[in-house]
């Protein structure tokens, strides 16, 4: 739940940074902007891929806590 949280906190962080300095914290975020945008990517393919291949036997939630496991098996967590 706190890695949840602190997804859209991070975010909120981001834009208030962006407004105060764009020119020198747009530089300094972009590595973090760019890896939000594809760990949402990635779970949002692996959602629409599930849903097409018109699967009942998972829910959204197994979905993506299967996902999050992978990560943290990979990551030693």
């Amino acid at each position: 739940m706190q890695r949840v949280v602190g997804i859209p906190t991070e975010a909120v962080e981001m834009r208030r940074q962006l407004r105060e300095t764009p020119d020198i914290i747009t530089e300094a975020l972009r590595p973090a902007i760019v890896t939000l945008s594809n760990c949402f990517s990635y779970a949002l393919v692996l959602l629409a891929e599930v849903h097409d291949e018109g699967r009942s036997d998972t829910s959204t939630a197994d979905v993506l806590r299967t996902l999050s496991l992978q990560f943290a098996q990979r990551d030693g967590a």
